[in-house]
């Protein structure tokens, strides 16, 4: 019995230790193959942080009020628009503006939201008459080293004064001699607001020559998705697909952080006449009035109709609504920019509402 108990140890220590190696072998193994491999590189989370935007403006401003709360939960920023020019090319404020500005901050101070004072190169004349994107008197601040630093100067002062977390410069037609002395307008505006906590942002013209400019880094840049048809043209849709991929390769050269920017409504055409503007609830409504029939263009999801008017004049209408943003915001984010501003609140329909409110 001795014996048979010495042979069973035996052969159960035998077992054992070759269980051992065994394991061992395997556990080596694995840890041989897999520091043989290739480390694969972490792919990098994407880290998103869209921000979406809307202007209100003075001369709808009413409208506009209605349909901010309702839509700003889900801004990032809102943009007053806003300031103007006087005959002695000073900032100067219109009546309805300054009516509807506590309502403005009030809202956005409810919300914790930014709120931008924008800019804009228009000018009232001594007869009260507006003279629109006023390029000669954007030469004769820019161009003056003591009429731009001024101009600076006046800009953050308002900026300041009125509390706003950030500046929006909306100069356009800018003459190319001018270009240079814009650049450095907007260095040296940016420089003096960062000073002072305030943002800024700067809005760009789609025909913009981004090789005859040097844009400065710091400011936002955000380029103007429309106006492809318009006051300048026949009847068509403020943007399309092509447009749309067009700006954003363009938008590639611009540095920081950029937004892309579409027009909400539209215009009516009157054959051999002037056309107007619309919001989308004027389109709807004319469309309803004329029993016209309104049709979806795929080239840009815009819709359109035709109507007669009362004295037999051809009319033509191309406006934007909600189906006509998703495919334009769709279109930008597939290009990679995805900070939306949209132009303008008030006059919109429920479905555009609700588009940008679950943005």
């Amino acid at each position: 019995m001795v014996w048979f108990r010495k042979k069973f140890i035996g052969r159960y220590f035998i077992i054992l230790v070759l269980s051992l190696v065994i394991l061992v072998s395997i556990f080596y193994a694995i840890a041989t193959s897999k520091s043989n491999k290739p480390n694969k590189p972490n792919k990098p989370k994407k880290m998103t942080n869209i921000e979406m935007s809307g202007w209100v403006a003075y001369w709808n401003g009413e409208q506009a009020l209605e349909e901010l709360p309702i839509l700003i939960d889900n801004m990032s920023l809102v943009q007053a628009f806003g300031a103007i020019f006087d005959e002695n090319d000073k900032i100067t404020f219109p009546s309805k503006y300054k009516n509807i500005l506590p309502k403005i901050k009030s809202i956005c101070n409810e919300y914790n939201k930014k709120l931008y004072l924008t800019i804009v190169n228009d000018r009232i004349n001594e007869d009260e008459s507006i003279t629109q994107k006023d390029s000669k008197m954007l030469k004769r601040i820019l161009l003056s080293k003591e009429k731009r630093d001024a101009h600076i100067s006046e800009i953050v002062g308002h900026a300041k004064q009125g509390g706003y977390n950030g500046v929006e410069i909306d100069y356009e037609k800018i003459d190319k001699d001018t270009l240079d002395s814009f650049s450095i307008f907007i260095k040296e505006l940016y420089s003096q607001l960062k000073v002072e906590g305030i943002e800024l942002r700067i809005i760009l013209e789609p025909n913009i020559k981004l090789d005859k400019i040097n844009l400065p880094e710091g400011p936002d840049y955000l380029i103007m998705a429309y106006n492809l048809y318009g006051n300048h043209s026949g009847p068509g849709p403020k943007a399309d697909i092509e447009f749309i991929k067009k700006l954003s390769t363009k938008m590639d050269n611009i540095p920081g952080k950029k937004w892309m920017a579409f027009s909400i409504g539209g215009f009516d055409w009157k054959e051999g006449g002037n056309s107007r503007s619309l919001t989308e609830k004027e389109a709807v409504l004319l469309a309803k009035n004329k029993n016209a029939k309104i049709n979806r263009d795929e080239a840009s999801g815009a819709a359109y109709f035709q109507y007669i008017d009362e004295d037999g004049t051809n009319h033509s209408v191309w406006y934007a609504d909600e189906k006509t943003l998703e495919l334009w915001v769709k279109t930008s984010k597939e290009c990679g920019y995805e900070n939306i501003a949209f132009w303008k609140l008030g006059g919109n329909e429920e479905g555009t509402l609700k588009y940008i409110q679950n943005f």
